[in-house]
């Protein structure tokens, strides 16, 4: 397996939608609906080859912090990662962990210090397990809901 950071291209944009769509139809996050090519434009995107087949990947951006003062200082830069997917079949063998790391670790060189993402997981503690117990995250907001 190969773990690369990559640039948008039309093959890499098919697979990449395609694993969009197989995340949509797995019905685990709140909202979640396969990405558009718009959605890939301009972000950062690492990804997992297995056999010359994407098998997952994550995708995010750069911005500055605004109005989070609690953690960072306005305007200082980010990295927000918006996806990490694994295909199903290869979950639970580490390839989320070892993605993440890499890409940390790739973003590092860009002097960023800091990693936010929000979540809408259906399955809250396996994904704040990987979050936190698994790549060393902390939790800084939670938004809890209750249909009545």
């Amino acid at each position: 397996m190969n773990i690369l950071d990559v640039k948008l291209n039309d093959d890499i944009l098919n697979e990449l939608l395609s694993l969009s769509l197989a995340w949509e139809k797995e019905d685990c996050c709140y909202g979640y609906v396969a990405n558009k090519k718009s959605d890939f434009e301009n972000k950062r995107i690492f990804i997992v080859k297995d056999d010359n087949k994407i098998i997952a990947y994550l995708l995010g951006s750069i911005k500055k912090a605004s109005n989070m003062n609690s953690i960072i200082k306005d305007n200082e830069k980010y990295f927000e990662l918006d996806e990490l997917y694994v295909l199903p079949k290869y979950r639970l063998n580490g390839i989320g962990k070892d993605l993440y790391n890499f890409a940390e670790q790739t973003i590092k060189k860009d002097n960023l210090k800091y990693i936010f993402l929000s979540t809408a997981s259906k399955n809250y503690k396996a994904i704040l397990h990987f979050y936190i117990d698994i790549v060393g995250m902390n939790l800084w907001s939670a938004k809890l809901y209750k249909k009545i």
